[in-house]
């Protein structure tokens, strides 16, 4: 007979970013879906790749269909993010081992607010002050690393004082001992987060030699 066509629906899949913290980000949207066990949705999500697909290494994968209500909505809160940082997202269908996936779009996580300053040096002992805002306490470390400015970092190794005592405020210190005499060293604070360090402004301090003295002796 004449050969005829007809085409099936698409899928229609909206997804947007809400609230954005530095370590989490809330995704929603709505999901037309009417064979649930023969479609799979989901989400993807990267800070590594630009092009999140589902075989990709370094991509979070989050299955959407289970989570939908009756009406097809969804929320979903991706945590243990890296702080200021973009991150790239997409919707993906599977049906047997196929994949088809939507466009990609980004958000980026908030900075963590640092400051920190030299409060005092006492002879080889150096005390730091700061302040730091957390939106998800527990989640980063924060610390002070520092090396002789004599020598590179690589030779000298980068030594690094964890910063465990914060106040709800935000406020700490923290000291550092048993540094050389008469040495000028690099500093700066550091954010540790899945193994993944970032760091602030490289700065400086100085510790004096304290038996560099210089006298004259007449007999």
């Amino acid at each position: 007979g004449t050969i005829q066509t007809f085409k099936t629906e698409g899928v229609q899949v909206n997804m947007s970013v809400g609230e954005i913290t530095q370590t989490a980000a809330t995704i929603s949207g709505n999901i037309s879906l009417t064979e649930k066990n023969v479609l799979e949705v989901g989400l993807l999500y990267s800070s590594s790749s630009s092009d999140p697909k589902a075989t990709t290494s370094g991509v979070n994968k989050v299955v959407l269909t289970d989570m939908i209500d009756a009406d097809g909505n969804f929320t979903y809160k991706a945590e243990n993010l890296l702080n200021e940082t973009t991150h790239y997202y997409r919707y993906y269908i599977k049906q047997g081992s196929a994949y088809t996936y939507g466009d990609v779009s980004t958000f980026k996580t908030e900075k963590v607010p640092v400051t920190i300053e030299v409060e005092s040096i006492d002879k080889n002992v150096v005390t730091f002050k700061g302040n730091v805002q957390f939106s998800e306490a527990g989640v980063i470390e924060i610390g002070v690393q520092y090396y002789p400015k004599s020598t590179t970092s690589q030779s000298a190794g980068i030594q690094t004082k964890a910063i465990t005592e914060i106040s709800e405020n935000g406020d700490f210190t923290v000291e550092i001992s048993r540094l050389l005499l008469g040495t000028e060293y690099y500093w700066q604070y550091y954010l540790l987060q899945n193994g993944v360090e970032s760091g602030g402004l490289l700065q400086t301090f100085e510790i004096a030699d304290l038996y560099n003295v210089q006298s004259d002796l007449n007999i």
